[in-house]
């Protein structure tokens, strides 16, 4: 079986989607070949390469040591270099895990690009400090909750997204701090499953829901969930993002799309009334004309009045045209499907044009090759 097949990599593809909410890159390795199966979007932009060009190489491929040398599977937080496009380097602190996902073992790296003038300052905190000193650096709260709903981990994101001090929230139950009561009970009943066999409801995908704050306020959040099993007892890693600002721009974006949507069909209302207005004296004058017809005229009068009549019903058709347009709009729209002469149409139009070209001294002609039907079906 290839690296990239391992059931490391089938587990591990199902239940972390939440790291790529996450700032930090992360390579989600093989344990027995140390071959990435899964990696996130945030690393992927660091090496500035496509996922296929990553996944199955090992991890130790990307990242080395301060030395140079690969970078070998911690449980300390180290500072390293990442190895991206072209051969070219970036700092990096590097923090592993290993752990159990969906019953198999992986390692889990998990890193932060840093800036060379930082480099020997973070190389020389301890372990706990360069942890602490990463996931200070992600926007997005980071909470983990142990066996018995118990936070274990929080982030300083998390502190000032909830309003909670760190104190108050280390060792808080996770669901009474932060947890909206409609969705208590659901929670209380599907935690005995997850303590059980890590598994969930809200495990291995990415849901928009409703968090609390310390003051009671409701707002909307993108949440994140992955198991981990340590000591033998199941935990869960929450990512949540804040997406209020999100809903308000998305909120806005329907606002705006109403307003155009109300702006349009006064439009078309508008067009259909003026139509109908317009309409009625057109009509009263090509009966006129019609009725001029019928008198004691010459000639050139009567070619007068034959293009006058033309132009009357070009002129209504154009208003009809308008009338489409609104039904259209409206979505009431019917086409025809009827024959007529095209040469015809194409006479009337020129024969109506021909006055306003002869006053500019201009020759205006229609030319139809003969291969053309004289008969078409369509909406005229």
């Amino acid at each position: 079986m290839a690296a990239s097949d391992t059931p490391e990599r089938i587990a591990a593809t199902k239940n972390l989607a939440y790291f790529d909410s996450q700032g930090a890159g992360i390579f989600v390795a093989d344990s027995a070949t140390g071959a990435v199966v899964k990696t996130n979007t945030s690393a992927l932009r660091m090496l500035e390469m496509p996922e296929n060009a990553v996944i199955g190489k090992l991890f130790s491929y990307f990242l080395k040591s301060a030395d140079g040398k690969p970078l070998l599977p911690t449980d300390e937080t180290v500072y390293g270099n990442l190895k991206i496009y072209r051969g070219r380097i970036i700092p990096v602190v590097v923090s592993t895990t290993i752990c159990s996902i969906d019953k198999q073992k992986v390692y889990i790296h998990s890193f932060m690009k840093i800036s060379i003038s930082d480099a020997d300052a973070i190389s020389s905190c301890d372990t706990e400090e360069k942890f602490e000193a990463m996931t200070e650096s992600i926007q997005d709260a980071i909470i983990m909750m142990d066996n018995d709903k118990r936070i274990s981990f929080v982030n300083s994101a998390a502190c000032r997204m909830f309003g909670y001090s760190t104190e108050e929230m280390m060792g808080g139950n996770l669901h009474e701090l932060i947890a909206p009561e409609k969705y208590i009970e659901s929670l209380r009943n599907g935690f005995e499953k997850f303590r059980n066999t890590g598994e969930g409801f809200l495990l291995g995908r990415t849901l928009e829901i409703e968090a609390r704050r310390k003051n009671g306020n409701v707002f909307p959040v993108e949440l994140s969930v992955s198991s981990v099993k340590q000591s033998d007892r199941w935990h869960a890693i929450g990512v949540i993002r804040d997406i209020t600002e999100r809903r308000d721009a998305e909120r806005e974006i329907t606002v705006a799309s109403e307003a155009a949507e109300n702006a349009s069909r006064t439009k078309s209302e508008f067009l259909a009334n003026m139509s109908h207005e317009i309409r009625t004296p057109l009509n009263s004058i090509i009966g006129i004309i019609d009725l001029l017809n019928d008198t004691d005229i010459n000639d050139t009068q009567k070619k007068y009045i034959k293009l006058l009549r033309s132009s009357g019903n070009s002129l209504l058709d154009l208003i009809n045209n308008i009338l489409d347009i609104s039904r259209f709009e409206a979505g009431k729209i019917t086409l025809e499907t009827i024959p007529f002469n095209i040469r015809n149409s194409l006479n009337k139009v020129i024969d109506t044009l021909v006055p306003r070209a002869e006053k500019k001294g201009l020759a205006l002609e229609c030319e139809i090759k003969d291969d053309v039907p004289p008969c078409l079906k369509g909406d005229p």
